[in-house]
């Protein structure tokens, strides 16, 4: 008899919250000793919220299987995109402005857009015009494309 497929198995769902409590968990460890002003919330402004002096954090968690490489393409960044389009448009210019971070288990596709967001550091320099560059097509594509 062949496997029957459960349309409401939840266990990716799981996982993924699992990620956002152990990535919460560790941003408050990183805090210890940085005194009282600093704050973690899990599904308030994003999937995790820091306020520390540096100012606001969103962070966008998505969680993959082994081996899923983070395209021009993907779903998972575009989301994220609007998310943050809608994000930075809403907050008043007065306002502290959040800084938007997506942590994935993914692999960015090599010299693909989300490779040249990774934060700046030895042998991975940050390019932000190169990405608006590789996303700007990718934009102009339909849904089906």
């Amino acid at each position: 008899m062949g496997e029957q497929i459960d349309l409401f198995e939840a266990s990716a769902s799981a996982v993924g919250y699992l990620y956002q409590l152990r990535k919460a968990l560790y941003f408050c460890v990183e805090q210890t000793g940085a005194g009282p002003d600093w704050s973690v919330a899990i599904e308030a402004g994003d999937d995790i919220e820091v306020h520390e002096d540096a100012g606001p954090g969103l962070y966008q968690l998505k969680h993959r299987a082994p081996g899923t490489k983070m395209t021009d393409k993907a779903t998972d960044l575009w989301k994220s995109l609007r998310i943050w389009a809608t994000g930075w448009a809403e907050s008043a210019a007065s306002q502290d402005r959040p800084t938007f971070f997506l942590l994935t288990t993914a692999e960015a596709a090599a010299e693909g857009a989300a490779y040249h967001l990774r934060p700046p550091g030895p042998g991975s320099p940050r390019d932000e015009a190169k990405a608006l560059g590789l996303l700007g097509p990718v934009s102009k594509l339909s849904p089906a494309g």
